[in-house]
């Protein structure tokens, strides 16, 4: 119980969370469409097994027909009438014991296309869907991630900074006596990629100032950095030249 206490709570995810519903709801439509069909597909076996049984008895009932024309007329007949008369027997005994199933699978199956058009419409309809729900649920990852992106960002800035400091020492010099320089000035300038753009739509004046405020900000905090970059390696090269070889 105590444990549960200091449990460290998640972040609220409302992103993930709509795209797990929307899932949710996708996976169940998906296994309605798939019972609809299995459904769909029973009753098209009984619907056509009907129309075979009828194809079959008016098949028999037109060579029964054509060979009794034939006999009458004096055409002759190879045909065992008989034996043709007592296969329609049978094939209407057995077309009248599936005639009623076979016609109300053709109204089921009917009835059942019809759903399984309206589910294919609201799969497409949640399809298009997805791709903008999974990518609102990426930028949410991503956000949650910033803090310690925007930490690491800080400390390798300042790592960069204290392994430049001794670099823009070293390239003074080397303008002087015309030496190759390291180009620490070139280095400080690359900035570290940034994922996180600001995707807000400045609008109001008050936004584009706010927004104008924040680079110039950037811009000054950079110079600053440059500055005290430069500062610190003329003092290492100082401090080098005093004799404290230990210097840091």
């Amino acid at each position: 119980m105590a444990l549960a206490l200091f449990k460290k709570s998640q972040p609220a995810q409302p992103a993930r969370d709509l795209l797990r519903a929307h899932l949710a709801e996708t996976q169940s439509l998906q296994l309605k469409r798939q019972q609809l069909s299995e459904r769909d597909a029973r009753a098209r076996v009984d619907r056509d097994a009907g129309a075979a049984s009828a194809e079959r008895v008016a098949a028999l009932s037109q060579a029964i027909d054509q060979s009794t024309a034939d006999l009458r007329y004096g055409a002759g007949s190879t045909t065992d009438l008989p034996t043709l008369r007592q296969q329609l027997v049978e094939a209407e005994a057995q077309h009248a014991k599936i005639e009623a199933v076979a016609r109300a699978a053709a109204i089921v199956s009917q009835r059942y296309t019809s759903e399984l058009s309206d589910l294919s419409t609201q799969a497409q309809s949640m399809s298009v869907r997805t791709g903008p729900l999974l990518k609102a649920a990426l930028l949410e990852v991503m956000q949650q991630r910033r803090e310690r992106f925007e930490k690491a960002k800080t400390e390798l800035r300042a790592a960069l900074n204290d392994v430049l400091a001794p670099a823009t020492a070293h390239d003074a010099l080397a303008e002087k006596d015309g030496t190759k320089k390291i180009g620490a000035e070139a280095l400080f300038a690359m900035s570290i990629p940034d994922p996180f753009i600001d995707d807000a739509i400045l609008v109001t004046f008050e936004q584009q100032h706010a927004h104008g405020q924040k680079l110039a900000a950037e811009h000054a905090a950079f110079e600053a950095s440059m500055r005290a970059t430069i500062t610190a390696g003329s003092a290492l090269a100082n401090a080098l030249l005093n004799g404290e070889a230990s210097a840091p």
